[in-house]
């Protein structure tokens, strides 16, 4: 049973909370068999909290504590624990039915038992977790951080496996028909049989395997290239038996991480790798300095070039924007192009920008750009700044599809 002074702290909200958490960090909260199902405990501090057997069904613990803490048994069906940091917790047996859990913080945690049935781990890291007879069925593995992580008599009947690091997961009896190897759940594996008996793990154990150093952070854009260059090295020189596994970004350094035929090929495969993303990548970069510029020139008065540059490079500095607002205001860009002046172009005449504008929105999808492009010529000149990168860098890359 729960503690009865800890209990009263806690409903007197979890700022009163929190704050004795802070002035008695080494006393541990006993929480066991709490009833909270619902309850909204956003940013809680449940640090080495004992909570086993606790029902928080549908409760909200976004950005919350939770590590070491324990939930043994506990129930949390439809729990949101997204961004939550649960390094070490114990979730032994737990019921994690239908959770949200992308981009929890989950390694080295105890899941032994756990139920994680049509469960969100949409880029959590389950870093050395151990899932050993866990149940993962329908479970969504999307960009999930595998490695290291044990995997024992799991059930894995339905996952959604895509872009997840598994590299040094450990595979044993794995309990499983079929998978799904794309975010819309359109790609069976294998397409209308099942999986026999030790047939997963031999088909994601691990193999003779390379790694390709990135000198930065993994993006969209340098994911998209290498993909690319991966179709291109399977159809060009199937002899390397070159497959993207997983991005990994342990110890600072991002990479991505291949299997490779015999590690006899791996000079010759990194070689052609890197040959082939600093063609790629210059190109989308030298695209992306161009669409800049002439986006820019295109919805404002011709300025000086000392503002120019100014705005450039405030323009270089934004990052992650919302990608589906961009390309919806693609259209919109083009005829705010054709209601400039001749003037405004420097080095390109309006037509000229018109042409390759069609040549790379030809096969863009045009569903609702109508909409969102209402909205988006009401924006000012500083409200579009912020965007415009993204915009820049759809174009780019479509430029560069082409061109394959």
């Amino acid at each position: 049973m729960a503690n009865p002074d800890h209990l009263k702290i806690l409903k007197n909200g979890i700022k009163e909370w929190n704050a004795w958490r802070k002035s008695y960090p080494l006393t541990i909260p006993d929480l066991r068999d709490l009833k909270l199902k619902g309850a909204k405990l956003w940013g809680i501090n449940l640090h080495r909290a004992d909570l086993s057997g606790a029902n928080l069904k549908g409760a909200t613990l976004l950005k919350s504590n939770l590590i070491e803490a324990n939930f043994s048994e506990a129930n949390l069906e439809d729990a949101r624990l997204m961004i939550a940091e649960m390094w070490g917790t114990k979730l032994c047996r737990a019921n994690l039915t239908g959770a949200d859990l992308r981009m929890a913080e989950i390694g080295d945690s105890d899941l032994t038992g756990a139920v994680l049935k049509n469960t969100n781990l949409g880029r959590a890291n389950l870093m050395a977790a151990n899932l050993s007879d866990a149940n993962l069925q329908n479970c969504m593995l999307i960009e999930t951080n595998l490695n290291d992580a044990i995997l024992s008599n799991t059930i894995m009947t339905g996952v959604t496996l895509y872009r997840c690091t598994t590299f040094g997961w450990k595979l044993k009896k794995i309990q499983c028909d079929y998978i799904y190897t794309d975010i819309a759940r359109k790609y069976r594996n294998p397409k209308s049989s099942f999986f026999y008996p030790g047939e997963f793990e031999d088909l994601y154990k691990s193999k003779p395997t390379m790694e390709f150093l990135f000198d930065h952070g993994i993006t969209w854009i340098d994911s998209l290239i290498i993909e690319l260059i991966t179709n291109e090295l399977e159809k060009e020189k199937p002899g390397f038996g070159l497959k993207l596994i997983s991005y990994d970004g342990r110890g600072g350094q991002s990479r991505a991480i291949f299997a490779i035929a015999s590690q006899a090929m791996e000079d010759d495969a990194l070689k052609e790798l890197k040959s082939r993303y600093e063609i790629k990548s210059k190109m989308i970069e030298n695209r992306m300095d161009f669409m800049f510029q002439f986006i820019l020139q295109a919805n404002q008065p011709l300025q000086n070039e000392n503002i120019i540059s100014e705005e450039y490079e405030k323009l270089k500095s934004v990052h992650n924007k919302n990608i589906n607002i961009c390309t919806n205001a693609i259209n919109e860009i083009k005829n705010a192009i054709l209601k400039q002046h001749e003037s405004t172009f420097i080095n390109k005449s309006k037509r000229e920008i018109l042409i390759e504008l069609e040549i790379y929105l030809r096969d863009m999808p045009q569903d609702g750009l109508k909409a969102t492009g209402e909205k988006v010529m009401k924006l000012t000149q500083e409200e579009l700044v912020p965007i415009l990168p993204l915009i820049v860098t759809q174009l780019a890359v479509l430029t560069i599809n082409k061109q394959l």
